[in-house]
């Protein structure tokens, strides 16, 4: 047993206050992402979007509209199909400013080597604007 300078009570007490599940994840911004609901980062990559559609540059476009399986109970959902109006297809997964975690790069990695379409990273950069990355 540590040796403490709080006793028994005051540490269950402690331990009884603590977040629930998941805390270290949320305290680090590492929260999963919820289906359906954009975050900022993927709404202002829908504005571009909306303006390129505009402009006659894209002809059609969703979010999250397809479900990839890349392995046995493995799965890989693009934030958004983009379809340019040359007929190009491409996959586009929207990155916030901050770094890109590992498990992600890995899933778009498996789908790009396992399904004939363009995947694209778009990292949001801190003048607003996204850089993009073929992978």
């Amino acid at each position: 047993m540590v040796m403490s300078s709080i006793s028994q009570a005051e540490y269950d007490a402690l331990l009884a206050k603590r977040p629930a599940k998941g805390w270290r994840q949320k305290a680090r911004g590492l929260t999963n992402h919820v289906r359906g609901q954009m975050t900022k980062a993927e709404a202002l990559y829908d504005q571009e979007l909306t303006m390129l559609k505009a402009a006659g540059a894209v002809e059609w476009y969703a979010y999250e509209a397809v479900r990839l399986r890349i392995g046995a109970g493995a799965f890989y959902c693009p934030d958004f199909d983009v379809m340019y109006s040359s007929g190009y297809l491409e996959y586009v997964d929207v990155k916030g400013s901050g770094p890109i975690q590992e498990a992600s790069l890995v899933r778009i990695k498996a789908a790009a080597q396992q399904f004939p379409f363009r995947f694209v990273i778009a990292q949001q950069q801190k003048n607003g604007g996204f850089e993009r990355r073929e992978i």
